[in-house]
């Protein structure tokens, strides 16, 4: 289905989701942004090695306890930023120019608001929520300061997020792709410099994210720039009540769902500080290395969101039904592949970053890990997509049943098995997440249906 907009941006090289054969467009819009996600990870896998060889195991230890305080603060942006691209996905794929635009510049307003809260708000936050992790003292003082920079630069993950999510929306996910990849190279020369070279620590591997995360925000908005659906004038930066409502009905829920997974892993974090450095530097480079694990799951489910928000917009749930099966069964294959690489080859990888009093725990945990992938892949493919139907709650519940499954599995299964208790909560999180979404995605898509057709008359 073609349209003034569709036709728009094909001249700047995005996709028009609604014809042509799902399977094609997903795996075409895809491919991208799993290397895009990719090279995000592989960028902060060379903090982990920087630090791991020239920090030791307290460098390792600060990335260990500063990474669900900073997976919020990403996890957040990126899905408000989701929000964003499903809200301009949606009316791209109707067509509607006027509305396309008007929702952009609603989306600016409240990108503003929201960078000026989160940067005063995590940077009061940044000590407490290491004290509350029970954070050793010998390693509290760099945490800190490497939260406070990682903080400093939330301008700049929000600004690449809203206009990487902004170029998603019209099918363009080959420029995101581009931002990231001259970001990896920024982030790898910075962080020599800064670590090896000047001797900053964890502190200067901060440092380096925040400054390539600010390239690939350049980049990305040298892009939007040139696209003429982006084209904004001063009255398209007018509130308007229906958009921010919309906006706010499906981000909130979707912000609210980082804020309650992230409390489960500060608690699972608790667990895990107490067992003293080394073992937290093991379950630091596991996290590193899954991160880059995660990444093809990430690109699916926004590649699978895009394409079901364009055809929701364009009322065609036959083909959202199918592009969704398929997307699930892509996850499945290559959360299957990963999985069988990292039993062969998962322990020399991880020798990569710590030394070997960390590598058993290390070891024993990814091998956890690579087992849930095929739980986590197509969970994250069904969470986007029904967050792409407007149901932002059945996520957020989802969530909330995620916390009280990693607390209580956190509390007691190391009273049965010892530390290696708390390889399980993240595991145990996603099948019952999996379990709840799957069942509620069928009964979404109907509903979006007979709305459909009750506002058609048909």
């Amino acid at each position: 289905m073609k349209t003034a907009l569709g036709e728009s941006a094909a001249r700047n090289h995005a996709l028009d989701m609604t014809d042509g054969s799902p399977p094609f467009l997903i795996l075409r819009f895809g491919l991208p942004l799993i290397a895009a996600t990719t090279l995000q990870q592989l960028y902060a896998m060379v903090d982990t090695i920087i630090l791991g060889r020239f920090g030791g195991v307290t460098g390792l230890a600060v990335l260990g306890t500063a990474g669900w305080p900073v997976w919020l603060s990403v996890s957040i942006l990126t899905n408000f930023a989701q929000a964003a691209c499903i809200l301009l996905a949606k009316r791209f794929g109707a067509g509607d120019a006027r509305g396309f635009k008007q929702a952009a510049g609603n989306i600016y307003l409240a990108a503003g608001a929201l960078c000026a809260l989160m940067t005063v708000a995590f940077q009061l936050a940044a000590r407490p929520v290491l004290v509350w992790q029970n954070t050793p003292a010998e390693v509290i003082e760099q945490a800190v300061a490497y939260l406070r920079i990682s903080y400093g630069g939330i301008i700049a993950l929000l600004a690449y997020n809203i206009y990487a999510a902004f170029l998603r929306a019209v099918g363009d996910s080959k420029t995101p792709l581009y931002a990231i990849g001259a970001a990896t190279v920024v982030n790898a020369l910075l962080d020599v410099w800064f670590v090896a070279g000047l001797g900053w620590g964890a502190p200067g591997a901060a440092a380096a994210t925040v400054i390539a995360q600010a390239v690939s925000a350049v980049v990305c908005m040298a892009r939007v720039r040139q696209h003429e659906v982006f084209r904004l004038e001063r009255s398209h930066f007018r509130p308007i009540k229906s958009i921010l409502k919309e906006y706010t009905a499906l981000g909130v829920p979707m912000v609210l769902q980082s804020l309650v997974i992230a409390m489960g892993g500060f608690f699972v974090q608790n667990r895990v500080n107490a067992y003293g450095t080394a073992f937290m530097a093991g379950m630091s480079a596991t996290g590193k290395v899954f991160g880059l694990l995660e990444t093809a799951a990430i690109a699916l489910a926004q590649s699978a969101a895009t394409f079901v928000s364009q055809n929701w917009g364009s009322g065609q749930f036959t083909r959202i039904r199918e592009g969704v099966r398929v997307s699930v069964c892509i996850s499945l294959g290559i959360a299957a592949l990963l999985m069988a690489c990292m039993f062969l080859s998962g322990r020399q990888i991880l020798s990569l970053f710590v030394s070997e009093e960390a590598v058993a725990t290390s070891w024993e945990l990814l091998l956890v890990m690579s087992s849930g992938l095929l739980i986590m892949y197509p969970m994250y493919v069904l969470r986007q997509s029904i967050q792409a139907l407007g149901n932002a709650m059945v996520p957020l519940a989802a969530a909330g049943v995620q916390l009280l499954v990693r607390i209580l599995t956190s509390l007691y299964l190391p009273m049965l098995i010892g530390r290696a208790g708390l390889y399980f909560p993240t595991v145990a999180a996603w099948l019952t997440s999996l379990i709840l979404i799957g069942l509620t995605y069928p009964a979404q898509l109907r509903r979006c249906r007979e709305s459909a057709d009750s506002l058609s008359g048909t």
